[in-house]
């Protein structure tokens, strides 16, 4: 048969969302490419995607329902499955109520009917479920705080630039669509700059970049704001119309002086300076944040700081500028159809310290846990605790693909399908394009969507309210942007579809505050780092080019894990290059494989994340269970580590 090409899109936790146009011969997924429907991901696609058909017939993959019996997993019929799901989850009910079933879901998929998830254990009468954010927790919370919204620029506004600032973000493995606008705006003498602690290929785009202390971005715009104001570089008109507690800012500034502000930053004098040079100087400029600024315990208070800049200056408003992190994916769906006033039983425990909250909470204690979506022992902080936490229950049933470290812990095991095998819509959270993704292959095996799986267990369980089909749901869905031309059919039909959402959020000076206006941070309490003698090295774990989260082949995590280092990093107790070392935490400690690279900082270790515990690669072994202040996001970078001979 002649070679087919269909028309999908990738729903997976990333800025881009990009349209995907899939080969498909003899209903066999041949190859992954771009499609043009969006302007901004146009034909351009990552190489995990690019290589997806690799995941979607892995050996590895399972396809078929499995119980664990004596700790050896046995293939069992679907009915079996969810006769098991169903009884575990009803006998849990009976005995201690619905609140000992956990119903756990992560950023796996983030397309909209991921919504009806939590539409069906409403249904059931409410369960226990987590609260914060593994990824964009600490960023929402400040963003809310000074804007009122968690919303961003259009990306593509960015060729209104006269200059941007990356910081925190390694757009090579994390946003690839904007390397070709970062091209054309230096192309036209446009200055590009990266602020990031790590070193990255994304250097080839830029400027210059600028190498904080880990940490340190709260003091680097603290220093930069303080020059602002000295060198009267700030928009005092837009601050007395459009801004509030001004002067409150002004007094955080105060407690500091600037030498103090420049060390803690860990950048040059002259280094600061250029920064504010750029950004007090050019308008309209971008500031583009990644999640990266915000891992640390006082990482919404970082975010904060990186707004107050623009607001101090005026570019937070302006087209081609704009202080832009991350927005809804779930902002064009009618949350409503969750039903959340179904539920009768509420409990909420973080999902950043989901190992140590599911100890705390015995009133009573989660005896089944329903996960979806999500790896947790592997991709939360403290994998050890989550990892406890699992034991303890009667019942963990898995909806995945493949035996992650989750599966290790869990009794029953449920075969869900891949993107590519699923009718869906997505909306991303880094621009403001919908995409239809209709199944292009059909399930491999007996591989049954989230959707279906779902409908299965709530007959079961005689749950009414989960009827319909993936295209009923998806019209229901899309409701809020019925009124911008988006329907089930027009979107079906196009491909892709732009909403009507503002480029320029705050345009004019208009915020979502209760005042309207922007509020400037009152406090910044830094976090303070215990024993830094004994573990003196911060321990970043940053997205590398193979891993998406934890989607990462078994095979792929051979030998050990890369630690990358700074030769003269005074931690590395004389050993070569490629020698074994021990990475040692408060928390644990993990074997590694050393490797030099001089572009690096030499107070960092780092390690690309998405590795598992069982096969050594898991970074998560030896984190502490640290949460942001505000927002519940986990703080994966305020792990501190020392490097010891093996």
């Amino acid at each position: 048969m002649t070679p087919e090409i269909r028309q999908t899109a990738c729903p997976r936790d990333c800025y881009e969302g990009c349209e995907i146009h899939a080969t498909v011969e003899n209903g066999i997924l041949t190859k992954m490419g771009g499609g043009p429907g969006n302007p901004y991901t146009a034909n351009i696609i990552c190489q995990r995607v690019r290589k997806y058909d690799e995941r979607v017939y892995s050996p590895n993959r399972i396809t078929h329902p499995m119980k664990k019996v004596n700790g050896e997993w046995v293939r069992i019929s679907w009915i079996e499955a969810i006769d098991l799901a169903a009884g575990a989850m009803k006998k849990a009910i009976d005995q201690y109520g619905p609140l000992s079933i956990l119903s756990y879901q992560s950023a796996g998929s983030m397309s909209a009917l991921k919504i009806l998830h939590h539409r069906f254990f409403n249904l059931l009468g409410g369960v226990t479920t987590t609260w914060g954010s593994l990824c964009g927790g600490a960023s929402s919370a400040a963003r809310l705080k000074c804007t009122g919204a968690t919303v961003i620029q259009d990306p593509l506004d960015l060729k209104n630039s006269k200059g941007v600032i990356i910081w925190g973000r390694n757009p090579i493995n994390t946003s690839i669509h904007l390397l070709p606008i970062m091209t054309e705006l230096r192309k036209k003498g446009i200055p590009v700059v990266l602020i990031d602690p790590i070193y990255s290929d994304s250097v080839k785009f830029a400027d210059k970049i600028y190498q904080p202390r880990p940490n340190g971005d709260g003091y680097l715009a603290l220093a930069i704001a303080k020059r602002l104001i000295d060198r009267n570089l700030i928009d005092r008109k837009f601050i007395k119309n459009h801004t509030e507690d001004f002067d409150k800012l002004t007094l955080v500034l105060r407690e500091y002086e600037n030498v103090d502000l420049v060390e803690k930053s860990g950048l040059t004098e002259a280094e600061v300076d250029e920064l504010t040079d750029l950004y007090g100087k050019t308008k309209p400029c971008a500031i583009l944040m990644g999640f990266g600024v915000q891992r640390y315990v006082d990482g919404n208070e970082i975010v904060e700081l990186i707004h107050c800049l623009g607001a101090m200056t005026g570019n937070i408003s302006l087209p081609g500028g704009g202080v832009s992190h991350s927005t809804d994916e779930w902002r064009f769906f009618d949350t409503s159809l969750e039903a959340s006033d179904q539920a009768i039983h509420k409990r909420k425990i973080s999902k950043s310290l989901l190992g140590i909250d599911l100890f705390r909470e015995v009133n009573p204690p989660v005896k089944v846990a329903f996960i979806q979506l999500g790896n947790p022992v592997a991709q939360i902080p403290n994998s050890q605790s989550v990892i406890r936490a699992f034991k303890m229950m009667d019942e963990v049933i898995l909806v995945d693909s493949f035996l992650t470290d989750t599966a290790d812990c869990a009794t029953l095991f449920l075969p869900t399908t891949t993107f590519v095998e699923e009718e869906d819509v997505m909306g991303s959270y880094g621009h403001p394009y919908l995409t239809y993704m209709r199944p292009v292959i059909d399930p491999v095996g007996e591989s049954k969507t989230d959707l279906e799986i779902l409908q299965l267990l709530a007959e079961k369980l005689n749950i009414k309210g989960m009827e319909g089909s993936a295209s009923e749901w998806i019209e229901k869905l899309l409701a809020p942007v019925h009124s911008h031309g988006i329907t089930q059919k027009s979107l079906s039909a196009a491909g892709t579809l732009r909403s009507e959402e503002n480029p320029v959020p705050f345009k004019d000076g208009k915020f979502y505050t209760d005042s309207g206006k922007f509020k400037f941070l009152k406090k910044y309490d830094a976090y303070q780092y215990a024993q830094e003698s004994e573990y003196p090295l911060f321990f970043m774990t940053v997205a590398g080019s193979k891993a998406h989260n934890s989607q990462l082949e078994e095979s792929v995590q051979m030998g050990l894990p890369e630690a990358f280092v700074h030769p003269e990093n005074q931690s590395c107790c004389d050993l070569k290059d490629g020698e074994t070392a021990e990475l040692v935490s408060r928390a644990g400690k993990m074997k590694v494989c050393i490797r030099y690279d001089d572009r690096q900082r030499k107070d960092i270790v780092l390690l690309f994340r998405g590795g598992w515990l069982k096969t050594g690669w898991g970074p998560n072994a030896i984190t502490e269970p640290l949460m942001s202040r505000e927002g519940g996001g986990a703080a994966y970078y305020s792990t501190r580590v020392s490097l010891k001979r093996f």
